[in-house]
């Protein structure tokens, strides 16, 4: 049967930009018996890709982490004391890349500096420079260099796979289309077969003032979770 219960947050229609985690709410009316659990359903409408979790306490929030770009339905099942289950209306929900399009960049500052977050769903806009071998599939950072120094951007996955990534590529520019290459850790193996490969970082030495525009993408055709470290180590 169709529940009382209704998705408070996100609202139905929501577009929500990629964060790290992002909560559900529901409202759940004093009924009797009261409410002991309730299971939200999250499927996303082209793909399929699922997610489910579990609330057993009121208020009944959760929280999905890590949320992967799509198009999404959100269901929820409301079960009471007595083991009977009513079933909610769909709701609606949008997740979008924040950081897809250059001019969305995330804004990096200081010396140390994370570049945390994914690139499945990104696209490659019009007059985005090719990063040789990649997906497609790219995200944005900005930094601006509060000194002259050494800067490296390092990959801080366990296992760095040159194979998959992630390729990073710096450049200063005013534009998406007036773009120039700084620095990137993309390389070639001269063997037969074998496409461009990722070091497990990059550095360039930086002037006080620039503002960087760093691309993150993975080697065709992989997708990323990006856990990148920018270090300063000793500024000028």
């Amino acid at each position: 049967s169709l529940s009382l219960a209704e998705l408070a947050a996100p609202a139905s229609g929501a577009t929500v930009l990629t964060p790290a985690s992002l909560s559900f709410s529901l409202q759940v009316p004093n009924l009797s018996p009261v409410v002991t659990q309730v299971v939200f359903h999250v499927v996303e409408d082209v793909a399929g890709e699922r997610w489910t979790g579990m609330a057993r306490q009121a208020p009944f929030g959760l929280v999905w982490t890590n949320p992967i770009p799509g198009d999404y339905t959100v269901v929820t099942v409301v079960t009471d004391a007595n083991g009977h289950a009513s079933f909610s209306a769909p709701s609606r929900l949008f997740v979008d890349l924040l950081n897809d399009d250059f001019a969305q960049a995330v804004a990096l500052g200081g010396v140390t500096a994370r570049l945390n977050g994914l690139n499945v769903g990104a696209s490659t806009e019009p007059g985005e420079p090719n990063l040789s071998g990649g997906s497609g599939a790219t995200v944005w950072w900005s930094w601006v260099a509060p000194a002259d120094g050494w800067v490296t951007i390092a990959d801080m996955a366990a296992h760095h796979d040159p194979s998959i990534g992630p390729l990073v590529a710096v450049f200063v520019g005013s534009s998406v289309s007036n773009l120039t290459l700084v620095a990137s850790n993309i390389y070639v193996v001269p063997r037969p077969g074998l496409g461009p490969l990722a070091g497990p970082s990059v550095g360039f030495r930086a002037m006080a003032g620039t503002n960087y525009w760093i691309a993150v993408d993975g080697v065709n055709p992989a997708q990323l979770v990006i856990n990148l470290l920018l270090q300063m180590p000793k500024a000028e």
